[in-house]
C-alpha cells in the first residue's frame, strides 16, 4: 500500500461534495472516505455543498482557515468554480475539480463528457432506427443553466451521435433546464409532454440519470410512456428501470462513481509526494443497456 513520502505526517483532504441528496454524490463521498480510510496518515474533512454556490464558497474558506493539504471540489456552477477554487489557492492549497471543472491548469478528476455523450446517443439512435424507422418528432434536452461547455458536451455529443441514425431538425430540439435534480426534470417535462400530447416519437436525453427519470416518470404520469425514449448520465438509478423490460428507458452512460474515491486518493498521495500530474484524468466510460446489464451488474460487485 502507498503511503505518503513522510509516513509520520498526517495529510488532511477538504472535499465539498455537489450534493448529499443526489445518491451518485453520496456514491462518490462514500467511496473516498473508505479510500482514506485506507491510509492511516490521510484524513478527510467533508462538506455538502448542496447545489448552493454560497455554501461551497463557505466550505472552501473553512478548508482554507483550516489549512487542508489538499481541497477537492464537487460543485455545479461552473462559472463560481474558478472563485471557490482560488479562496484555497491563495493560501498554497492545491485543487482537485471533480466533474466539472474549474480552470484549465486546475487538475481535473472526472467525466470525458463527449464520449459518455457520444456512447448515449449512439445507443439511442439506434433504438429509434429500429423502433421509429428513424423518425423523431420532438427531443427533450434536459440540461442544466449552471453548466457551459465542457459539460454540456455530454449532451451535445448525444445530440450528435443521434443525428448519425435518425432524422429531425434543430428546430424539434427543446433544451429544458431541469435543474440536475428528479423533482424539477419531472415538473418541467411534464407541460412539454402536456403541450406535446400530438407527438409520439419524442426522445429524451437526460443530464443524468436523475433528470431521465424525472422526464421518464412525467410521461407515465400522463399515460405516454410509449411515445418516449429515454437516455440518461451515471448509471447509478438506471441500473434498477433496466430491469423493467417495458420501461422506455434505453441506455445510460456508466461513470462508477464508487470508484471515484480510490482514484482521487491516489491523485492525492501523488501531490503530497511532490509529484506534478497532468491536468486532466478522465474515466473510461461504459454505455449499459438491457443487453449488457448482467455483465455491468457481476463487474461492479
Amino acid at each position: 500500500m502507498e503511503t505518503p513520502a513522510a509516513s509520520d505526517q498526517v495529510y488532511t483532504i477538504g472535499f465539498c461534495n455537489l450534493s448529499e441528496k443526489l445518491p451518485f454524490a453520496v456514491s462518490v463521498r462514500r467511496g473516498l472516505e473508505a479510500a482514506v480510510a485506507a491510509h492511516p496518515n490521510l484524513r478527510l474533512i467533508s462538506r455538502d455543498n448542496d447545489y448552493d454556490t454560497a455554501r461551497a464558497i463557505t466550505n472552501a474558506r473553512e478548508f482554507a482557515d483550516a489549512k487542508v493539504d489538499l481541497g477537492i471540489i464537487y460543485h455545479m456552477d461552473e462559472r463560481a468554480n474558478p472563485l471557490i477554487a482560488n479562496i484555497m489557492l491563495r493560501q498554497a492549497i492545491p485543487v482537485i475539480a471533480v466533474d466539472i471543472p474549474v480552470a484549465p491548469w486546475i487538475t481535473f478528476f472526472g467525466v470525458d463528457n463527449a464520449q459518455a455523450g457520444h456512447l448515449v446517443g449512439t445507443e439511442l439512435g439506434k433504438w429509434i432506427k429500429q423502433h421509429w424507422h428513424g423518425q423523431v418528432d420532438k427531443i427533450i434536452v434536459m440540461t442544466d443553466n449552471r453548466v457551459l461547455g465542457e459539460v454540456r458536451k455530454r449532451t451535445d455529443q448525444a445530440l450528435v451521435a443521434l443525428s448519425e441514425w435518425a432524422s429531425f431538425s434543430p428546430d424539434d430540439v427543446l433544451h429544458l433546464d431541469s435543474g440536475n435534480i428528479y423533482d424539477i426534470a419531472y415538473e418541467r417535462a411534464l407541460p412539454v409532454l402536456e403541450r406535446w400530447k400530438n407527438y409520439h416519437r419524442i426522445a429524451v436525453i437526460g443530464m443524468n440519470d436523475n433528470t431521465a427519470l424525472g422526464a421518464l416518470d412525467a410521461a407515465r404520469a400522463l399515460g405516454r410512456e410509449a411515445d418516449v425514449a429515454v437516455v440518461g448520465q451515471g448509471a447509478d438509478l438506471a441500473v434498477a428501470e433496466l430491469r423493467n423490460p417495458d420501461s422506455r428507458l434505453i441506455a445510460s452512460t456508466a461513470y462508477f462513481p464508487e470508484r471515484y474515491g480510490a482514484q482521487l486518493v491516489d491523485l492525492a498521495l501523488r501531490i503530497f509526494r511532490g509529484e506534478k500530474l497532468e491536468r486532466r484524468y478522465a474515466i473510461r466510460h461504459v454505455c449499459v443497456t438491457r443487453e449488457n446489464l448482467a455483465d455491468f451488474e457481476a463487474s461492479s460487485i
